[in-house]
């Protein structure tokens, strides 16, 4: 079965069963690509670039350096 041919069958389901379908394909798709999925109440790391000048200057040194090397 296609994906085509499910779709006219998904937009005639009831809410609730819309809801228990769509939970059900975030479930495989966790499980496909072992992806834990984030808890509530629950902090997580998160990485930004506030006070990171020092890398934005390298990466700036990178890219001119990499533009002279290509330069004739």
């Amino acid at each position: 079965m296609y994906l085509t041919d499910l779709i006219p069958i998904v937009k005639e389901l009831p809410l609730p069963d819309k809801w228990q379908l769509l939970n059900l394909l975030q479930q495989e798709i966790t499980v496909a690509e072992d992806i834990s999925p984030l808890e509530h109440h629950k902090t997580y790391p998160l990485w930004t670039p506030y006070a990171a000048a020092g890398t934005a200057a390298a990466l700036m040194q990178a890219m001119q350096a990499e533009t002279e090397d290509h330069e004739p």
